[in-house]
């Protein structure tokens, strides 16, 4: 028997239905009916951050924080007890939203005779059918676990090292909550799903400068700068031909789970950091970051090495970590060699908490260039071993600005 199909749309919180059936007839239906196929319309968005300032939900720089946007091609409605049982339903643009920026998904709900329930994507791709009391929940990934793109140990912790990966670091969610039959066939009464951010956006900004007196100073700006040729003057070489990469972490997961929150690391690792250019050292570049501080614009300039930009990290992490966030810059005086530590020194630093979900952490990590002399100077070197060591040495200096912002 051909099954009628009820379509359920939502405009400004509003119900409106429309029956199809064999006799054309049209009626109006609150519940769900046995053996009754229901096509559903959802409005999708997301938990937007407390700095949102920007249409785009990129980062970097002056886009500010997350915003409403869900920006993934598909959401995913898993089962909460059987990870094989997902339907995969694409994003589209919604004429019937008036009161949103009209991204959303469509899909077929009908109640079994047994009490369970089929779920089938509009386009006819995907479906599962679910046990009467069987939750789902929802997330833009695919599979439950989410899972890091991982390379060697880390040459000072020993810990899980993990790099960036375009098709894996980008914004991730989940719902609020699990829903039961009941609540997946009501959203096509309330028609809208929001989503929460299980990620935040990480950007580091480690630069050499000079910030004993601005370049520029008036009552509404001022102006850190050092020119490649001072730089070379008081450090003996132009700042290009040194060379860098950062770690930060410890609290960065090698697999996120997205149905039960839990973090796992491999190797038996308990830790994890996100090292940059896949640990690879690359050369010094200019520095700059621009920031207001009341009434007055800030720019600081140097050389060194920065995660912004094309280079920004969005990932899960162990947001109930109760390890300090720690930041590691490994330095040499050179540009050789860029996968090996020999002869490099390293500084460290850290903050304490662990950000929550859904913000952008900047992180502005300020130098005095005559500490990197002093640190690559045999007559007067401010490392913590001696000379003939050719393992990364540890420096011990510390910066003359730290700026930690949370957007």
């Amino acid at each position: 028997m051909k099954k009628k199909i009820l379509y359920l749309f939502s405009i400004l919180m509003v119900a409106s239905f429309s029956l199809q059936s064999c006799s054309d007839n049209d009626e109006t239906i609150m519940e769900p009916e046995q053996g009754m196929e229901y096509g559903i319309t959802v409005n999708i968005s997301a938990d937007e951050g407390e700095k949102s300032s920007s249409n785009s939900t990129r980062f970097i720089d002056n886009t500010g924080g997350f915003t409403s946007e869900y920006d993934a091609d598909y959401v995913y409605m898993h089962s909460v007890t059987d990870p094989n049982k997902v339907v995969k339903l694409p994003i589209e643009q919604l004429e019937e939203c008036e009161d949103c920026d009209g991204n959303g998904f469509r899909y077929y709900f009908c109640e079994e005779e047994d009490g369970g329930y089929t779920i089938r994507s509009a386009d006819g791709t995907s479906s599962a059918k679910f046990n009467k009391d069987e939750e789902i929940y929802f997330s833009s990934e695919e599979y439950e676990v989410w899972e890091g793109t991982s390379v060697d140990a880390s040459p000072i912790t020993g810990q899980s090292v993990l790099i960036r990966n375009a098709d894996k670091n980008k914004e991730i969610y989940r719902s609020d909550g699990n829903y039961t039959m009941q609540d997946v066939f009501n959203l096509g009464l309330n028609g809208r799903l929001l989503m929460k951010r299980k990620c935040s956006a990480f950007r580091v900004y480690f630069l050499f400068t000079d910030l004993d007196a601005p370049l520029v100073s008036t009552p509404t700006s001022e102006y850190y700068y050092i020119s490649p040729e001072d730089f070379e003057t008081e450090v003996g070489q132009s700042p290009y031909t040194f060379s860098g990469k950062l770690y930060i972490g410890p609290y960065f997961c090698d697999t996120y789970n997205m149905n039960t929150g839990e973090v796992g690391y491999k190797d038996g690792h308990q830790y994890g950091y996100y090292a940059t250019n896949e640990q690879k050292y690359i050369p010094f570049r200019d520095i700059t970051y621009n920031r207001q501080e009341g009434e007055v614009g800030q720019t600081y300039n140097g050389y060194g090495v920065s995660t912004a930009k094309a280079d920004y990290l969005v990932t899960p992490y162990d947001e109930n970590s109760t390890q300090d966030f720690t930041f590691y810059a490994f330095i040499k005086n050179n540009t050789e060699n860029p996968e090996s530590d020999v002869n490099s020194k390293y500084i460290t630093y850290s903050w304490e908490g662990v950000p929550a979900f859904n913000t952008t952490q900047v992180i502005v990590i300020m130098y005095n260039v005559r500490e990197l002399a002093k640190a690559f100077n045999a007559a007067n070197n401010s490392s913590t071993r001696s000379g003939f060591w050719d393992a990364p040495e540890k420096l011990d200096i510390q910066p003359v600005k730290v700026l930690y912002i949370n957007e």
